[in-house]
């Protein structure tokens, strides 16, 4: 008995104990604010579930699907979808059966949305995980782009991982095309040195994992050494998918080389510098964000202080 509800009375598999009425709506019962001290009760005597099984979340979408034409709301319930699914997707929580008839629908129905509000496969799908690339994209129009709000590609790791979900800053290639007039610029090289410490106290604070993988395979050390070059002309060739394309470069780090130039004719916003930066550290989440923020902090320890980013561990520091 759900005293709020329209339907009052379910059984035990139209309920659950957590609140997901902006998915499924009168479709379901929810527990949680009715019976707020009840949880051991309900989930563990009655076995009510405590969140919508992955069976629930494919039933709606396979539903929308169906639908001739898509509302914000219905939009915005397949975000929440896909935020829902990632949770059995993630093996410290849940471990799927690669045979189940949920996952095999996601993975070989089209299941996913695109910004024409289309569904697609999700193997034929990009997540814009970054936002680097944002010039680019007028310039591939056509691209079969996953329609989520932005920032969310973190939320949803697990899902594209496992439905082969391709995220757009593993998809763009680079390669350097014609550099001109270059000079040396050592300060450049300094400024970057200097904030590699930085960054080494950012990721440790966010990601001890990933900090330990990306010192073990000498990032820090790399980009301690790094090499700057201003120059007059700065041309790339990129390669997205099926576009192939030259453009001129505000700035470009030729992994390779350990070599960042800089076209002094095309901008000094130190953004384009932290964008190639970024993308050295696998475009590791709000990395951008964080640089572009400490560039222009005129009490910068005070402003970690804040942000809770401590000095690196003496340990770390050898």
């Amino acid at each position: 008995f759900i005293p709020d509800s329209r339907r009052k009375y379910y059984s035990t598999n139209d309920v659950l104990w957590e609140e997901c009425f902006s998915i499924f709506g009168e479709n379901k019962g929810y527990l949680e604010s009715s019976y707020p001290t009840l949880k051991t009760f309900f989930v563990e005597k009655l076995g009510v579930s405590l969140r919508p099984e992955p069976e629930d979340y494919v039933r709606v979408l396979k539903e929308l699907q169906q639908k001739q034409k898509l509302s914000l709301e219905d939009v915005e319930i397949v975000s929440k979808i896909y935020k829902g699914l990632n949770y059995f997707f993630n093996p410290e929580f849940y471990t799927f059966n690669r045979e189940s008839q949920w996952y095999l629908e996601l993975l070989n129905k089209n299941l996913f949305l695109t910004y024409e509000n289309k569904f697609e496969y999700g193997s034929n799908l990009i997540a814009v995980d970054t936002s680097i690339y944002d010039d680019l994209l007028t310039d591939c129009c056509n691209l079969n782009l996953l329609n989520i709000p932005d920032n969310f590609t973190p939320k949803i790791e697990y899902l594209l991982n496992n439905l082969k979900i391709k995220k757009l800053s593993n998809t763009v290639a680079i390669s350097l095309a014609r550099v001109e007039n270059k000079v040396l610029n050592e300060n450049l090289s300094n400024y970057i040195k200097g904030i590699n410490f930085l960054i080494a106290r950012y990721i440790f604070k966010k990601d001890n994992f990933m900090y330990e993988s990306l010192k073990n395979q000498g990032r820090f050390n790399v980009l301690q050494n790094i090499i700057c070059y201003d120059a007059a002309i700065l041309d790339v060739n990129y390669s997205i998918v099926y576009y192939n394309f030259k453009k001129s470069k505000v700035a470009f780090y030729d992994k390779e080389k350990n070599t960042l130039y800089f076209n002094v004719n095309e901008g000094a916003s130190d953004k384009y510098i932290w964008s190639e930066i970024v993308k050295f550290f696998d475009n590791f989440s709000g990395l951008f964000e964080f640089l572009c923020t400490i560039a222009k902090e005129e009490n910068l320890e005070e402003y970690l202080s804040i942000a809770g980013i401590d000095t690196l561990p003496v340990d770390e520091l050898s």
